[in-house]
């Protein structure tokens, strides 16, 4: 004995999902993304004995200033600029439906890139790239992010 399985209002379902704008929300889920990885990875650690000048190697480096010696004669120099890496964070469109996330201090690389960090770094709590992919997929914000804006794309192609 056949059964018959009638489905309704599916005229309204192909024409909900062919005015989506799928790729507008695709590219707002990739920079919201993007964000929470910067979130999850820009912060700076605490500050060590690196960053005092009571470092007995007579060198230090305060954040968003630079470098300083004491010299034997205890006078301070400063030895370097900083260029405030925690304000170099960018997030760029690339194609329709991705971004591209970067810091462009010169040196932001060797604390954040997981294939490029120095050994200390990790050690003193910088975080890496994929320590913050990773931290927004296990925590499930990259897919909030991705279904709420699917969901925005259906409303908006529902209120038209």
């Amino acid at each position: 004995m056949p059964y018959i399985i009638t489905i309704t209002g599916l005229t309204e379902v192909r024409k909900m999902l062919s005015g989506a704008d799928f790729a507008g929300a695709m590219s707002a889920a990739t920079l919201g993304i993007a964000q929470g990885i910067k979130e999850k990875t820009a912060p700076y650690p605490p500050q060590t004995i690196a960053n005092s000048p009571s470092n007995p190697m007579g060198r230090w480096y305060v954040r968003g200033t630079g470098g300083f010696e004491r010299k034997a004669d205890g006078t301070v120099v400063q030895t370097s600029s900083s260029q405030d890496m925690i304000h170099k964070w960018q997030t760029q469109k690339r194609g329709r439906m991705s971004h591209l996330l970067q810091n462009i201090a010169t040196y932001s690389r060797y604390l954040h890139s997981a294939a490029d960090q120095v050994g200390w770094a990790g050690q003193r709590g910088w975080k890496t790239d994929q320590w913050g992919i990773e931290q927004v997929v296990d925590q499930g914000i990259a897919k909030r992010i991705i279904v709420a804006a699917i969901m925005g794309a259906f409303r908006k192609a529902k209120g038209r």
